[in-house]
């Protein structure tokens, strides 16, 4: 046939037959089915066009209400329409093949779909007998892990499922199984999770996590549930349903049920198998809420009866019930109260009073008192103090009262007042600072002694945290606050602080002691002691002790004969280890002047050092530098002292301290030292020139016995020649008075190196004395 009238005849047929599908199936038909009708009319081979049609379309069809007569009453429909034309009679033939063809593959579909639909019936009977099954259950349950029990049991043994498991969801992310059924044990369900791992990735905790129904099957594509199907194919669960439990909008665990078909868990299923979790969900929720009242109950009862609270309940003016501690307080048995007027346990002087305010309680509970305390007499006849509530049962004339004994508390409290008022004394006129801070440092009071200490106000003070009153260094406060905390721990030591008032540095010395309330820490009672004076005291006198050592060492040092360089050497280690800076030098003047420094440094920096005056630099602040300061800043360092040493109003030297950081340094002792030292350099120079003066003598000593000897024998020669050669007697009589003359020098020369020995020998004593 031509396509004119093919399309034609579909035209006129599916007009009229399109109204039987609904919208979106009638776009579908129309789509798919012309393309068969063009190839059946076109001549195709009708068998084959049978086999293109897909059985998901017939299935849609079918499930849109179509039946095998509503098919043959359509194909006679269209039969009609095509014997209208002449070519009929060219199809007809093929077109008769068609039918039947197409009839039997649309049998065959619908006994497939017939034989689902019976399945599908099967399995929702089923999930509707394990419903109601699990609603008797229900309606018995007592016990709720026995009730979990039943249900697992009653969906494997009544409604043949393969397995079934209830686990709860720990705070840990754990799932913990507390009921199952079926053949199998717990080893694969013990390592079940509800966190996004591996472990949590199955039905189970898949369904808690994400708080719905999670359905897996053996046919399923997601990856993520490989490792549970693999675990469940080898106990022959093909298929599961994980329902997630809710209690109070609280996902509380999970009900997994495995079946042995791949398609389990079809809608309607699904649909009464979460009707079933619902139930039990409700169930858990009722016996929660059961065993929660029960408790309650039962708490009650012990509260009432073990509260250490005496309780009345008080109904038209009579006791209709009293715990044990009412009892024990009053000394009546509960027989000899109940029954009895309330004002049985009151001082006759107190009953009209508490009795009008009963009576306004039950008239208008708002405007009497809830609380307040009254005296009332135990059975002995003793006065006793209390504190009551009261309280009107809501829709009664009862009334509850409580009531609490201060008779100990008023006691203590009168004696507490006692005591309060001698600790006042006490804290206001303490010579010593006394502070009262919080555990997180609020300061809760102090005394005048702490405030003139502190140079503060009261206002300034109280309600601050002691770390906020800008007393510490910022850079030392850690470690105070260590001190503190170790406090808390009981780890009590006394501290020496270091605090900023006005400017000024004091030293305080604190002694902590941690005040507890019912074995909790909740403040600090600090005792404070200034001791400023006293510290600079000691550490002049330490100081000095110090300077003095190393003067010593130098004294003894001359005495000995050490070298004076290797001496200066050893005071400039000590004193740079003292006072803590980078570099020491002493630099001695003189004729031998020489300089020693700790660590070494470029004489050229020494010899630029001004010995004429006393001067502190920080370099960092200068704006102009001389030439020392230059060479400073290019070793690193930012500060110098310079000290001249002068003694008996002469520069012996200099003394020169550099540091590379711009804290202050010791100044004080290397001032102190520096006048010291200055004494022993020169007390060491006069020593080693009084010593090469002693070496002086001694050589002209030997001189002058050398010449004393070389005088005499030519003096002698002289006196024999004259003797011998000399006739003229005058002659000779002149030159012996002369020679007489000079042997008398002589002996007086001799007499001089006597006394001279003498002198050598008594300073050769005193030299060795020294040393």
């Amino acid at each position: 046939m031509d396509s004119e009238s093919i399309e034609k005849i579909w035209e006129e047929w599916f007009k009229e037959v399109s109204k039987e599908f609904s919208p979106e199936l009638r776009v579908v038909v129309k789509e798919r089915i012309k393309g068969y009708i063009y190839a059946l009319l076109s001549g195709e081979d009708s068998e084959k066009i049978v086999e293109q049609i897909d059985d998901e379309l017939i299935e849609r069809i079918i499930r849109s209400g179509s039946k095998p007569e509503d098919v043959v009453r359509r194909m006679e429909l269209f039969a009609n329409k095509l014997s209208e034309y002449e070519e009929f009679e060219k199809v007809a033939k093929n077109f008769a093949r068609f039918v039947p063809a197409l009839l039997r593959k649309m049998l065959g579909v619908y006994e497939r779909i017939l034989q689902e639909e019976q399945e599908r019936r099967k399995r929702a009977e089923r999930a509707l007998r394990v419903l109601s099954k699990v609603n008797e259950a229900v309606t018995r349950a007592s016990d709720e892990e026995e009730l979990l029990k039943e249900v697992c049991r009653i969906i494997v043994e009544e409604g043949g499922y393969a397995y079934a498991w209830v686990g709860y969801a720990e705070k840990d992310k754990t799932v913990k199984p507390v009921a199952a059924s079926g053949n199998d044990d717990y080893a694969w369900v013990i390592k079940v999770t509800w966190n996004d791992s591996e472990t949590g990735r199955g039905p189970v905790g898949s369904s808690i996590r994400l708080r719905k129904t999670v359905v897996v099957r053996e046919t399923d594509a997601d990856e993520s549930f490989k490792p549970w199907r693999e675990e469940a194919l080898k106990r022959g669960f093909r298929s599961v349903a994980a329902i997630p439990l809710h209690v109070e909008n609280e996902v509380i665990g999970s009900l997994a049920i495995y079946a042995p078909e791949p398609d389990a868990f079809d809608e309607e299923e699904l649909s009464l198998l979460e009707e079933l979790a619902e139930s039990l969900s409700n169930a858990i929720a009722s016996l929660r809420e059961k065993k929660e009242k029960e408790m309650l109950e039962k708490l009650y009862e012990l509260v009432v009866e073990n509260t250490g609270t005496a309780i009345l309940v008080i109904e038209n003016g009579k006791i209709v019930f009293a715990n044990k501690e009412v009892e024990k307080l009053s000394g009546y048995s509960r027989e000899e109260l109940v029954g009895k007027p309330f004002t049985i346990l009151l001082p006759e002087e107190d009953r009209k009073e508490i009795l009008r305010i009963h009576k306004l309680r039950l008239a208008d509970p708002e405007s009497a008192p809830r609380q307040y305390e009254i005296k009332y007499v135990d059975k002995e006849g003793r006065i006793r103090y209390a504190i009551i509530t009261a309280t009107v049962i809501p829709g009664t004339k009862r009334v509850v009262v409580s009531l609490m004994d201060i008779t100990e508390a008023k006691e203590m409290e009168r004696k507490l007042k006692e005591s309060e008022e001698r600790y006042r004394a006490v804290f206001e006129n303490s010579p010593l600072g006394i502070v009262l801070a919080s555990v997180d440092t609020t300061i809760l009071d102090c005394n005048n002694a702490a405030l003139r200490m502190f140079g503060m106000r009261r206002e300034d003070v109280i309600g601050k945290k002691w770390t906020e009153l800008g007393l510490f260094d910022d850079a030392k406060l850690p470690e105070i606050m260590k001190e503190f905390y170790r406090g808390l721990s009981e780890e009590f030591r006394e501290l020496d602080l270091e605090v900023n008032i006005g400017g000024k540095l004091k030293i305080l010395k604190v002694f902590p002691v941690l005040l507890k309330k019912e074995g909790v820490p909740y403040t600090f009672l600090n005792i404070i002691e200034d001791i400023t004076e006293k510290m600079i005291a000691e550490r002049k006198l330490r100081d000095a002790l110090e300077s003095l050592q190393i003067l010593r060492s130098v004294d003894l040092g001359i005495i000995e004969g050490k070298n004076l360089r290797d001496m200066l050497l050893e005071v400039a280690k000590v004193v740079r280890r003292k006072i803590g800076c980078d570099v020491i030098a002493i630099r001695v003047f003189g004729e031998n002047g020489f300089v020693v420094s700790d660590p070494e440094i470029g004489r050229s920096v020494l010899e630029k050092i001004d010995a004429e005056k006393e001067v502190v630099v920080n370099i960092l602040e200068k704006d102009d530098l001389n030439e020392l300061e230059v060479e400073l800043l290019k070793g690193g360092f930012a500060r110098y002292v310079s000290i001249p040493l002068i003694a008996r109003d002469e520069k012996v030297g200099v003394i020169f301290a550099a540091s590379k950081g711009i804290e202050g340094k010791d100044i004080d002792f290397l001032k102190t030292t520096a006048g010291q030292l200055a004494i022993a350099i020169h007390e060491a120079l006069l020593f080693e020139a009084k010593m090469k003066a002693y070496e002086q003598i001694e050589k002209n000593i030997e001189q002058f016995a050398i010449l004393v000897d070389h005088i005499r024998n030519p003096l002698a020669a002289a006196q024999g020649y004259v003797e011998i050669f000399v006739e003229n007697e005058e002659a000779k009589k002149k030159i012996k008075e002369q020679l007489d003359r000079v042997v008398e020098l002589v002996e007086q020369l001799e007499r001089g190196w006597v006394e001279s020995e003498a002198i050598r020998d008594y300073l050769r004593r005193e030299r060795e004395e020294r040393r």
